[in-house]
């Protein structure tokens, strides 16, 4: 599970608490719970409820089965809590999540529509390739900045625990130079999950 799934991220995270309200929803098969996620629902005056998952749902199992009763519970939340949209941030963690809500009548999120991550792409590596493979999959722009880069010879390194309070640093001043809040608003995280 994420801090992002929890209430006190959500109430730190919003300008106006009486604006927005939480769903849980826990699914539980035989006696246990399976899967479940937290929805908050932000209301925008003359538009509408608007609601939100970030980094959910969370699942003991992810499998097909269990994604349906996520994607059946999500599109009841639709109707019971009168939205206009539901944007669904989803966990990393779950293969396969994304491609199966899209078969049940999901849709991916529009440009520009809330909410906005500071995070543009994620990249996937194939770490089993050399290193002149990686490059070579690279488009002529990024391989043009990265020989750039090597004639004023920057180091390249592994980050190691002591490297965290400078990464966020940096992190700052780049959310700081976009306008934009960073998404891990405090250095602990980092620290927890080294």
């Amino acid at each position: 599970a994420s801090y992002l799934q929890t209430s006190a991220w959500s109430m730190v995270n919003d300008n106006d608490p009486h604006q927005q309200s939480f769903v849980r929803v826990v699914i539980r098969e035989g006696g246990g719970i399976v899967a479940g996620f937290q929805l908050t629902v932000r209301r925008y005056f003359k538009m509408g409820n608007i609601g939100f998952i970030f980094q959910g749902p969370c699942l003991r199992y992810p499998e097909p089965k269990y994604y349906d009763l996520v994607a059946a519970s999500m599109k009841k939340l639709l109707k019971s809590e009168n939205l206009l949209y539901l944007a669904i941030c989803l966990n990393y963690a779950y293969s396969g999540l994304a491609e199966h809500l899209e078969s049940r009548k999901f849709f991916k999120a529009y440009p520009g529509m809330p909410p906005i991550i500071n995070t543009k792409a994620t990249v996937l590596l194939d770490l089993t390739l050399s290193e002149n493979d990686l490059f070579e999959q690279l488009d002529a722009g990024r391989r043009r900045n990265v020989r750039k880069g090597e004639k004023f010879k920057f180091d390249t390194r592994l980050g190691t625990r002591n490297d965290i309070s400078t990464f966020y640093s940096l992190m700052l001043h780049t959310c700081n130079q976009r306008g934009v809040d960073p998404l891990i608003a405090y250095v602990d995280y980092f620290y927890s999950v080294w």
